[in-house]
């Protein structure tokens, strides 16, 4: 029962914000219309999985957002912000933002998220596909 509005799902094209944390918020167990954009951003704000000032329903989403969003949504968040205590896993970590560096090294221990041949391409904006497979991931993995 987690799944955009439409007819087709269009797995190549890139994910928009919205998209993702009407996806995030579904797998959260939240009846919420995805028409409703702020009723959605409410519901996600007031869980603390996106902060006001991170709202922007028609941005792409990068893998590392991506991550942060579901690591909020599973409550880690004050574990992740500390930044200093995870070591740097995939041969590309440099690129990934230093304040985001304890969510992913949480995902890829939960296994949210693996890498692609050592490399993880934090700054990739995501596909509808991706963000399908992390959504599925952190149902599987994480609850």
């Amino acid at each position: 029962g987690i799944a955009l509005p439409g007819e087709e799902f269009r797995p190549e094209e890139k994910m928009i914000q919205r998209d993702f944390l009407y996806l995030l918020a579904k797998a959260d167990y939240a009846y919420i219309d995805l028409e409703d954009e702020e009723k959605l951003y409410g519901y996600l704000t007031s869980r603390g999985i996106i902060k006001e000032e991170e709202k922007a329903p028609e941005k792409f989403v990068t893998k590392e957002e991506a991550i942060k969003y579901i690591i909020r949504a599973l409550n880690y968040e004050e574990i992740a912000e500390l930044t200093d205590i995870f070591k740097d896993i995939f041969e590309d970590s440099k690129d990934i933002s230093e304040e985001l560096k304890g969510y992913v090294a949480i995902a890829y221990g939960l296994k949210i998220v693996e890498g692609d041949k050592g490399k993880l391409y934090p700054k990739t904006e995501i596909k509808r596909e991706d963000g399908a497979v992390l959504i599925y991931n952190y149902l599987l993995n994480s609850k």
